[in-house]
C-alpha cells in the first residue's frame, strides 16, 4: 500500500500522524499570503482561510526515468506524476523490481479521463500500466 499525504511521504508516517495527532496543513501568515497570493485582497474576507495541504517534493518528478521529455512532464498534472510515483513504490513495496521481473506486471489505476497516463517506453523494462476510467451517467 502507498500513499502520499501532507506531512506524510508514505503509509508508515501517514499513520504515525494519525497515532500522535500530527498536523498535516501548513498554516501561513499575513505576510506570506501577501508575499505569495496572486490577489492578496482575499486576507481581508472573513471566509479565506491562510492554510494548506501541502505535499513535499512534488517538483522532484524524474520524468526521464518514466520516459517523459521535460516539455511533457512540465505540462503534465501533478496528480499523474505522484501516481507514477506511488505504482513504483507500490511495486517496491511488494518485492518487485520492475525492470528485473522476468514477466509482464499490470497495474489499474481509475482515473478521471483528463488525466489518463501513457504507458512506460518499450525497453524501460516490462512492466506495461494498464490506466483506466469508468465515468458515471
Amino acid at each position: 500500500m502507498v500513499c502520499r499525504f501532507p506531512g506524510a511521504r508514505h503509509v508508515d508516517q501517514f499513520w504515525e500522524n494519525l497515532k500522535n495527532g500530527g498536523e498535516s496543513i501548513a498554516f501561513f501568515s499575513d505576510e506570506e499570503v501577501e508575499e505569495h497570493m496572486p490577489n492578496p485582497g482575499l486576507l481581508k474576507k472573513p471566509t479565506f482561510v491562510k492554510a494548506y495541504g501541502w505535499l513535499e517534493d512534488i517538483q522532484f518528478f524524474d520524468y526521464t526515468f518514466f520516459g517523459y521529455t521535460p516539455m511533457e512532464a512540465e505540462i503534465m498534472d501533478p496528480q499523474t506524476r505522484i501516481l507514477h510515483e506511488c505504482a513504483l513504490a507500490a511495486l517496491e513495496n511488494a518485492g518487485y523490481d520492475p525492470f528485473a521481473y522476468p514477466h509482464l506486471i499490470g497495474l489499474y489505476a481509475a482515473l478521471p479521463a483528463a488525466l489518463i497516463g501513457k504507458p512506460v517506453p518499450p525497453g524501460q523494462g516490462k512492466t506495461i500500466f494498464w490506466v483506466g476510467f469508468r465515468q458515471n451517467n
